[in-house]
């Protein structure tokens, strides 16, 4: 099981303690999201409290994230929380009842990387919490997209108490694919996005969803921790809208 796994290779991380295996889940470069800036987002927790992925709420009982988050995990031992910027305070909490790992997941390229979180209990619906619609056309490159999570702002650092925010840009498949083809590699049913040193995604924005015109065009995959100048490597959102539809609740 990926948990099992401890992968190194260069710059990527993975863990060793007993936690699934995670690239690029925190924002570096951003900052503070203004209050309801998101109502659509979703901080996914063990347990015990600790954020470890993002997600988008897609209807009231699915919230939409990126496998490597979920593969590997007991669903009772994990819950969501909906409508907070801030992860000590705030909010409303929903126990998760089940995960959706789509069938071609590859845990080892990291291909086919989303996945649902189904909601026990119906997600009531208000100003600070409500659904996100998925951007269902080809997104091209050189595009103004933003990033929501709570990552650290720096490496190796613990999650953001306030969600961050940042705007990035998307960049061509030939140039991801030259940043990176020797660690995994590049689908077209992927999205990359490149800006500068110092900014990008890293360890806790795992999950969480790439906007474009106030839609969700991709799911936070992969990438060279953190904000290194390397592209971040996103799950293609339209190119999985058949299999997120057939599954969602």
């Amino acid at each position: 099981m990926l948990k099992n796994i401890c992968y190194i290779a260069i710059f990527l991380l993975a863990t060793c303690h007993g936690k699934p295996f995670k690239l690029n889940e925190r924002i570096i470069g951003g900052s503070d999201a203004p209050n309801g800036s998101a109502p659509y987002l979703a901080t996914l927790r063990y347990n015990t409290n600790e954020h470890f992925c993002g997600g988008s709420i897609i209807t009231p009982h699915t919230i939409l994230t990126a496998s490597h988050c979920i593969f590997g995990l007991a669903a009772f031992r994990t819950f969501a929380v909906v409508g907070t910027n801030t992860l000590d305070a705030g909010g409303i909490r929903y126990q998760v009842s089940s995960f959706r790992i789509h069938p071609a997941f590859d845990p080892n390229k990291l291909t086919n990387d989303v996945g649902l979180v189904i909601i026990d209990a119906e997600i009531v619906f208000n100003d600070r919490v409500h659904p996100i619609e998925m951007y269902t056309e080809e997104l091209g490159h050189g595009l103004p997209v933003t990033l929501n999570g709570w990552g650290s702002v720096e490496f190796l650092q613990g999650n953001s108490n306030d969600l961050q925010t940042i705007d990035l840009q998307t960049i061509s498949m030939e140039m991801c694919y030259e940043y990176l083809n020797w660690i995994f590699p590049i689908l077209e049913s992927q999205i990359c996005t490149l800006t500068v040193d110092r900014e990008g995604a890293c360890f806790g924005d795992s999950g969480s969803s790439l906007l474009f015109q106030g839609r969700v065009a991709g799911i936070v995959s992969w990438g060279v921790p953190c904000g290194v100048g390397y592209p971040d490597v996103y799950t293609r959102t339209n190119s999985f809208i058949p299999w997120i539809e057939e599954n969602k609740v």
